[in-house]
Formats: structure tokens, sequence, C-alpha cells
């Protein structure tokens, strides 16, 4: 049931995990409350060790996946075109030399005049392949399963 439950949780996740974090922080405590329950923990108990040991995820860092699986795609070649057109790689904009131009980054230099703008998936999917790019395994995944292993271990190895 346990496993269901997280099913569940991460379910069209890159869609409604921007929401504001009044919603997000409902679902972390009730996911925080899963966790103890699971491992019979106290109700005061640390979790952050319950997600390590368990090898789960939190809510925030589930979403940070899921769009990092997204944008794997996309680096790849293999995300669909109605997606793919959402982002822009610095070398289609600039003919100079940047910094950033050699490493295929993506261009997130946008002004929004509010929330929504900078919690779309075209910016927040940017600035994460733009972080993920500089982590040391990404350029050593050679298959997409590797990749969500190496980030999914990368990302509790934080708790």
């Amino acid at each position: 049931h346990c496993i269901s439950a997280f099913q569940h949780l991460s379910y069209d996740l890159p869609v409604w995990g921007t929401s504001t974090d009044g919603y997000l922080s409902k679902l972390a405590l009730q996911q925080k409350k899963v966790v103890r329950a699971i491992t019979f923990s106290d109700f005061y108990a640390h979790t952050s060790p319950l997600f390590k040991s368990l090898n789960i995820l939190k809510i925030k860092d589930l979403f940070n996946q899921k769009i990092g699986s997204l944008m794997w795609d996309f680096d790849h070649h293999s995300l669909p075109d109605s997606l793919a057109l959402m982002f822009t790689r610095r070398d289609e904009i600039h003919n100079c030399n940047l910094r950033n131009k050699n490493k295929n980054k993506l261009y997130t230099a946008h002004r929004f005049n509010n929330r929504y703008g900078y919690d779309s998936f075209s910016h927040y999917g940017s600035l994460l392949l733009n972080k993920l790019k500089d982590l040391p395994f990404y350029g050593n995944c050679y298959s997409k399963s590797a990749f969500m292993d190496k980030y999914k271990a990368s990302i509790l190895d934080t708790y």
C-alpha cells in the first residue's frame, strides 16, 4: 500500500509540482508521516535519515527528478517537439563565444511579470538542465536509467 501511495504522489508531478508552497508543504507533511509510519519511528523523528534509508525522495526532490528526466530527454533529442520547442540553446541565440555556449547550456534570461513565468516548465527546466550539466556524472551517463539512478543517489546523499 505504501508503494502505491508514493506512485499516486508522483503522478503528473511535473504538471502540478510548481503549485504554491502551501499545498506542497501539506503534501510534504503527509509524506513525512507516512515515512515515520513505515519505519515505526517516533512522531517527532527527523525524517531525512528515514527517507535515505528507504531510498525515497522527498516531494520537492521527486519533482526535480521528474523534471530532470524530461530534460534528459530534451538534451538527448527524445522529447516530443511540442515540449522541445519550449527551450532554446544558448548557441542558437549568440554567435559570439560565451563561456557556457560550449557546454551546450540553455538560454534562461527571461524576465517575467509574475511568479507563473518563473515556475513555468520552460524556465524551471532550463535552469535545472544547466545545473545537471555541471554535475560530474551527467556527461558520463550513456542511458537514461543510469542518469536517473545516479541523480537519485546524488539527491539522497544530501540528506
